[in-house]
């Protein structure tokens, strides 16, 4: 009696075994799901007159603000629901903030920082004049 109640009880505990591995932990799929809110970067590098897109991913159906300290270094226009457009105006490094509402307001920030326009000098073309040879060359002639 003792046997065959050993040989129920392994079976049973192999079974419970078998079960468990098969189904995926509770833990780790609830966090798998749930994706960290975050800047697309944290620091650009920008010349005076040139634009960058900078985007909050994972924020989908939470409320956005968006500022930046110093205005007159860069500036921003809302590009659709979670994006920016940064415009470089002089040199100078400020910072642009985006909170996000999730439950309470959060801060998310990239540093920007304007270099000063480098100009590129392009060679001017000129006129490469052909020499006349001493030979004359021979042209053929319609007959």
């Amino acid at each position: 009696m003792q046997k065959k109640q050993a040989k129920v009880f392994a079976g049973l505990l192999s079974m419970s075994l078998a079960v468990s591995l098969m189904t995926p932990l509770q833990g780790v799929s609830g966090q798998a799901a749930r994706r960290k809110i975050a800047l697309s970067k944290k620091s650009v590098t920008m010349t005076v007159g040139q634009k960058k897109t900078i985007r909050i991913k994972n924020a989908k159906g939470k409320r956005i603000k968006w500022s930046i300290k110093k205005k007159s270094i860069a500036s921003y226009k809302k590009s659709g629901k979670y994006a920016v457009k940064l415009t470089a105006k002089k040199k100078g490094t400020t910072t642009l903030t985006c909170k996000v509402k999730n439950g309470k307001w959060k801060s998310y920030r990239c540093k920007v920082k304007v270099k000063k326009a480098t100009l590129v000098r392009t060679p001017v073309a000129t006129n490469d004049v052909v020499k006349p040879t001493a030979t004359p060359t021979v042209t053929p002639t319609a007959t």
